[in-house]
């Protein structure tokens, strides 16, 4: 399968979570990958930067609660703030096919 183009600003994010599933060791079934994005991108990624890879449905945005934010410290276009992203399917089998299996133990 090949590889999708990606932008260097898409990529620099792709990195970012390839960086916490290797030093993680981060195998098995789909489920173990659930955090992987949040985990490397919380606080440190924007809304627009990962625009694209939210288009190309190779990240879930997740809205949080309406609870209250603290406006004064808080950016609300940053991940982690008032929203995350959680990795899709098609993000790990594109990227690391090598380290998803459909079932513990498998």
């Amino acid at each position: 399968m090949a590889k999708p183009t990606l932008s260097a600003r898409s990529l620099k994010w792709v990195l970012e979570i390839d960086y916490h599933i290797c030093r993680y060791d981060v195998r098995g079934p789909f489920e173990r990958f659930h955090d992987v994005a949040s985990d490397s991108l919380d606080g440190h990624a924007f809304l627009s930067e990962l625009d694209d890879l939210i288009k190309r449905q190779f990240l879930d945005l997740i809205v949080y609660g309406r609870g209250e934010v603290d406006r004064l410290r808080t950016d609300r276009s940053l991940c982690g703030s008032t929203w995350s992203v959680n990795p899709t399917p098609k993000l790990i089998k594109t990227f690391w096919p090598e380290r998803v299996r459909e079932r513990e133990g498998a």
